[in-house]
């Protein structure tokens, strides 16, 4: 699905002075984007638009507001690129009541604005450092570029997000009628904002059949040219253009819309890889600095609330909940930005566990066992008879049961009245991380329980100290590992995890290309540099020992089970019990961990 995009933009419309009997046809120019950077207070990065990679319709609908509905419907134009440009053409055909007090208040001198809206179908975004060369422009990053947008339509605004946009309003005829040598000039037949009795150059009575022949019409249309063209340099050159959200966007969720306004209020980091580009737009435009207050009066007033508009005591509280709560809306929105923040404090926990773990999905509560085949799949040579034997494997059994782990939390009375935003983010974070706290200390503990037995392991020496000769010692023993059957494992070690005293070191090794000797002695070749990936966790508690450890794509050192598949903690939340005013929230997390193949690890350690 496309994102929707709106670009703000200076309209002039063009004006023929009309025979009293002609119908009237305003028409007008516009500068639709002039090519460079579009800013917005929500967005990391400027934004431009790729003119090249812009489709054009036929013809571009003009409607009010951005407002699709058949009412709103004003005209047509015609858009075309030009000179890095997006310039349209149009008239206003509608004789509606909103298309008719567009032309009056235009007649009247009123400032319109304008603003064009397109499908944004493909961005990047150009990093700090680089340059992008777009509508024969050059621009340095970060910069997000549009390579591919549908233009949609131009919309006619009292108010649009730049405010150099302008439209002053004549009107032109369906068919223009010639002047003929004895009218008078008005000050209708004037250039817009020109009295008659500023030109007393000119006649103001019929003119003598001996004279020489005026075209009053064209000295009209040539002044309206230069004038359009003078208005035209002067909204170029004195505004950037801006992206503008309308009003009036059914595309957009209104629930996603609050969500994103309390995420950006909240401080959300990446906020704007959690929502769409309108979405954002739409919440910076219309809830921008909310509150939690703000969220229930406004899910309250939507259930028919029409209390006061602040929380100020338990009475007002006890309704303003009773009414928000009353369809499921506000849980939504509460819940799901509780989740984005919970999701944060969760991802702030170092997850190395993932790196030597295979993950599975369960399905209940109950323990399963897993089975890992060894051995026994040899192929054997298939003789003249063609058959071809079994497999006769032997197994390797382990068991794995998912547990619950949970947390509960409350909006308060206090924190609600207060209108305290913290509540809903900080307190979140804090479970979210719980979580994630949780699954380390479970799946650590699990990894170290008989650890020395539990794996493959050289016996403890001093030796044993990480070092680029203890290292070439492991890889050699790791490499001759057996399987079951008494086969080469054939699998090739690719981490090398450590606890932190020795992370520093492992890196090191697996930096340097170069060993340098004691007492001067010549560097030496680092023939297992950048080989093994280093992988370090704060749970491993010895800062003597060490493992080598296969991929857990080949061999996985620990399973990890999450209760159908969701990896995250997961967030509920509803209106407090009766004896209590406030909001509750809880999170739980669904899992179980086990150890894996014990040739999947090689323990090295010095006691």
């Amino acid at each position: 699905m496309s994102d929707p995009l709106r670009l703000s933009a200076g309209v002039q419309w063009l004006a023929a002075a009309a025979g009293e009997d002609a119908p009237r046809v305003p028409r007008f120019a516009m500068a639709g984007y002039t090519g460079g950077l579009i800013r917005q207070g929500w967005s990391r990065e400027p934004v431009v638009i790729d003119l090249a990679g812009m489709t054009i319709p036929a013809a571009v609908p003009i409607v009010a507001e951005h407002d699709y509905r058949i009412g709103a419907v004003l005209g047509q134009g015609v858009a075309r690129v030009e000179g890095g440009e997006l310039l349209l053409d149009g008239e206003i055909l509608a004789q509606t009541d909103t298309a008719a007090q567009v032309v009056a208040l235009g007649d009247r001198g009123y400032q319109w604005q304008a603003s064009v809206g397109a499908d944004v179908e493909s961005h990047e975004v150009v990093p700090a450092g680089n340059t992008v060369t777009v509508n024969g422009r050059s621009f340095e990053g970060p910069v997000r570029v549009v390579r591919g947008s549908l233009l949609r339509e131009l919309s006619i605004l009292t108010l649009g997000a730049d405010a150099a946009t302008a439209v002053t309003i004549t009107a032109g005829t369906a068919e223009e009628k010639p002047m003929t040598d004895d009218k008078q000039m008005s000050a209708e037949d004037m250039p817009t904002g020109m009295a008659a009795e500023e030109h007393g150059d000119m006649p103001t009575g019929p003119v003598e059949s001996a004279a020489p022949t005026v075209d009053l019409k064209a000295i009209r249309d040539q002044i309206v040219i230069e004038v359009k063209n003078d208005l035209l340099k002067e909204i170029r050159a004195s505004r950037g253009p801006a992206i503008h959200a309308g009003t009036t966007k059914p595309a957009v969720d209104d629930k996603k819309v609050m969500q994103a306004a309390l995420c950006m209020s909240g401080g959300l980091p990446g906020v704007e890889k959690s929502f769409a580009e309108p979405v954002l737009e739409a919440a910076h435009k219309a809830h921008r600095g909310i509150g939690l207050q703000d969220v229930l009066l406004i899910a309250a007033r939507s259930n028919g609330y029409q209390g006061p508009s602040r929380i100020r005591e338990s009475g007002t509280l006890r309704e303003v909940l009773k009414a928000a709560y009353s369809t499921g809306d506000i849980a939504d929105i509460l819940a799901a930005t509780y989740g984005k923040f919970l999701l944060q404090g969760f991802t702030s926990v170092e997850a190395v566990w993932d790196r030597i773990s295979v993950v599975r999905p369960v399905s209940d509560f109950k323990t399963i066992t897993g089975v890992r085949l060894d051995g026994g799949f040899v192929y054997d040579e298939v003789g003249n008879d063609g058959k071809i034997k079994h497999a006769d494997p032997s197994d390797d059994k382990r068991t794995l049961k998912a547990k619950t782990y949970a947390r509960m939390s409350s909006l308060t009375r206090q924190d609600i009245i207060n209108d305290d935003l913290g509540a809903l983010t900080q307190v979140p974070q804090r479970l979210g991380r719980g979580g994630a706290l949780k699954l380390n200390d479970v799946f650590w503990t699990e990894f170290l329980a008989n650890n020395a037995t539990a794996y493959e392991a050289k016996a403890a020496a001093a030796g044993n100290a990480l070092s680029l000769t203890s290292l070439k010692d492991a890889v050699g023993l790791y490499r001759k590992l057996k399987d079951p059957d008494g086969n080469p494992l054939g699998i090739t070690p690719a981490i090398l995890l450590v606890p932190p005293e020795l992370e520093i070191t492992a890196a090191e090794l697996m930096g340097s290309s170069l060993i340098h000797g004691t007492s001067g002695a010549a560097p030496s070749t680092n023939v297992l540099a950048g080989r093994y990936q280093v992988v370090s966790s704060a749970y491993l508690t010895s800062a003597t020992t060490w493992w080598l450890c296969a991929s857990p794509a080949d061999l996985p050192s620990m399973e990890v089970g999450f209760l159908n598949g969701q990896r995250t903690p997961t967030v509920e939340q509803a209106e407090a019990s009766f004896d209590t005013l406030g909001i509750e929230m809880r999170g739980y997390f669904d899992f179980g961990v086990s150890k894996g193949d014990k040739r999947a690890a090689y323990r090295m350690a010095t006691a």
